[in-house]
């Protein structure tokens, strides 16, 4: 099966990485009615992604697959200016500190549209399809696994 994707997105490397046929295109809009037209067979989007898309692609006959979840590692960070240290050191601390006494995860876990997200993506009834990321830096904290959200755990 092919997927399609944005041209410059770093999930086309990843998936090309892992020897997945990809369709791209450099313009995002275009990829509903590509799919839609079976100019690929699937989209694969981030677990909080799909449902506003094709809410919002009604007029297309789109649907969400419900047995399958593509996973990889694929970090999100805070980036502040380089020169401000106070700034980097407050974030990270308070970060750290949220992490370690729960407070990160309860906040996050207690946020409606994740709830809701979680909730319509029913994971745990899936079956996984893990890819490698080669993509990571070496400095990527890949190992330090409370860093990492598994909603399979």
């Amino acid at each position: 099966m092919t997927a399609g994707q944005g041209k410059t997105w770093p999930d086309t490397k990843i998936l090309k990485a892992n020897q997945l046929p990809v369709v791209t295109t450099l313009k995002y809009p275009n990829l509903f009615p590509m799919l839609e037209g079976e100019r690929f067979d699937y989209f694969p989007r981030g677990v909080n992604e799909p449902w506003d898309e094709i809410a919002n692609h009604s007029e297309l006959n789109l649907t969400v697959e419900p047995h399958l979840v593509i996973k990889y590692t694929a970090p999100l960070y805070f980036f502040v200016n380089k020169n401000n240290h106070t700034l980097h050191k407050q974030l990270n601390d308070a970060l750290k500190e949220m992490i370690e006494d729960g407070t990160f995860n309860a906040m996050f876990l207690a946020d409606s549209q994740v709830q809701m997200v979680l909730s319509k993506a029913n994971l745990s009834s899936r079956r996984v399809i893990e890819l490698d990321n080669p993509t990571l830096s070496s400095n990527t904290p890949n190992k330090n696994s409370p860093l990492w959200f598994n909603p399979f755990q």
